[in-house]
């Protein structure tokens, strides 16, 4: 589970559900283009945000676990994608 630190950051993620909304699309409700992730860092602190993600990098990393669980995202994921995933966010904080 990886909502301990994305629930830190509710307007961060809000702000990035344009298609729809996660509870019915999961992370389909997202768009992750780079323009969209600099405006959604606007709304919350950028250094703490950056600083919790690439810690959440580092715990994914020492997980023996294979899927990501997240309820704010509604999604189970590869956890290679999932950290991708964080790489593109954390490159246009």
């Amino acid at each position: 589970m990886v909502d301990y630190l994305l629930d830190n950051y509710p307007d961060f993620w809000n702000f990035l559900e344009f298609f729809c909304v996660a509870d019915c699309c999961g992370l389909d409700a997202f768009r992750f283009y780079p323009a969209d992730i600099i405006k959604a860092s606007n709304e919350v602190d950028k250094v703490s945000l950056k600083e919790d993600l690439v810690k959440l990098k580092i715990d994914l990393d020492k997980s023996d676990k294979s899927i990501i669980i997240s309820s704010r995202l509604n999604n189970l994921v590869d956890k290679s994608v999932f950290i991708e995933l964080l790489n593109h966010i954390i490159k246009y904080l």
